[in-house]
């Protein structure tokens, strides 16, 4: 009975180990084993580009080209999700497309056709019906017309009578009386607006007063050891993000023109200061004669999510950094 148990147990401490080595293995695949990604187009007539990204010897990959039309890729061991619906559909539509070619398509066009016939009959009726309305409306306006002449209205329209005269406003004359009441309306006015210009005053120099505070505060902030110490290393652990994501390989050339020489000199200008970045890298041929644009662009690199949940973890070692981070949460 003991063995029993005993071999049970042994069982199931070996089904735990392998299920805790799988989870190990898992977790530092995840952590270890870098996302590769590579890229590369070009553009002479027409643009050609394409892109991929792959995970554990392509386990798990995702690729996108574009050749005058855009294609995706995705990939998970030999499986690719997703490509079995988009070819359902598109079967679909050829299959509908076929279906609207064939003799379905000609009953489609016959029905129009009656429908506009029937249509142009009702608008030619509805027009006879118009005119006639039309001549009967006109015979009875003629019949009930008046002679001219016999109308009560006057000849003269431009005569008015005393009542007419008298309902039209009357223009304002001036008044003597209503200049102290003209001098007390500006002088109130001016009130108002000298009133308006100080509180604008007082506000611009409440603003004024807490800018000043907050950049003293700021400055202080600044001029700190431990703050100081907290920046360079933020800035030495971003900058090890950034190269860490950057690609390792990089290789290019570009060939650029314009119609004014004086525009491709000026862009060459504002590039020149990033000359370390690409130089070594990126051929850039300026062309002072015609306008062109023409190139080609590859590049690849590594992202390994380990390395950056190091940088990161070395960041937040810092005291300083993390208040930082408190302080920003609370506010």
């Amino acid at each position: 009975m003991v063995a029993i148990v005993l071999g049970i147990l042994k069982i199931i401490g070996i089904l735990l180990l392998v299920v805790l080595g799988l989870l190990l293995f898992v977790i530092l695949s995840v952590l270890f084993v870098p996302v590769r990604y590579r890229a590369e187009g070009s553009f002479y007539e027409s643009l050609k580009a394409k892109a991929s990204v792959s995970w554990f010897l392509h386990l798990i990959s995702l690729k996108v080209s574009y050749d005058e039309k855009m294609q995706t890729d995705f990939r998970i061991l030999w499986f690719h999700p997703g490509r079995e619906t988009n070819e359902e559909d598109t079967d679909q539509a050829e299959s509908g497309r076929t279906e609207c070619e064939t003799g379905g398509g000609k009953t489609d066009k016959a029905e129009p056709r009656m429908d506009e016939a029937e249509a142009v009959k009702e608008n030619t009726a509805g027009a006879e019906t118009g005119k006639q309305d039309l001549k009967d409306e006109l015979a009875e306006r003629v019949e009930t017309a008046e002679v001219p002449g016999t109308s009560e209205t006057p000849e003269n329209p431009e005569t008015e009578t005393p009542d007419d005269a008298d309902s039209k406003p009357k223009k304002s004359r001036f008044r003597l009386s209503a200049i102290p009441e003209r001098i007390c309306r500006w002088i109130a006015g001016m009130k108002a607006r000298i009133h308006r210009i100080s509180q604008r005053l007082k506000g611009i120099a409440g603003k004024f007063r807490h800018g000043k505070a907050r950049w003293e505060t700021i400055r202080a902030f600044i001029r700190d050891e431990e703050n100081k110490k907290a920046f360079r290393l933020a800035k030495k652990q971003i900058f090890a993000v950034i190269r860490h994501v950057l690609p390792r390989k990089l290789e290019g050339k570009v060939h650029f023109g314009f119609d004014d020489p004086y525009t491709s000199g000026q862009v060459l200008t504002w590039i020149s200061p990033f000359y370390g970045l690409y130089g070594r890298h990126v051929q850039v041929i300026p062309d002072f004669l015609e306008p062109c644009l023409e190139g080609e662009l590859k590049l690849k690199g590594r992202i390994r999510l380990g390395t950056l949940l190091f940088l990161v973890f070395r960041m937040l070692q810092n005291k300083q950094i993390r208040l930082w981070i408190r302080k920003w949460r609370e506010s």
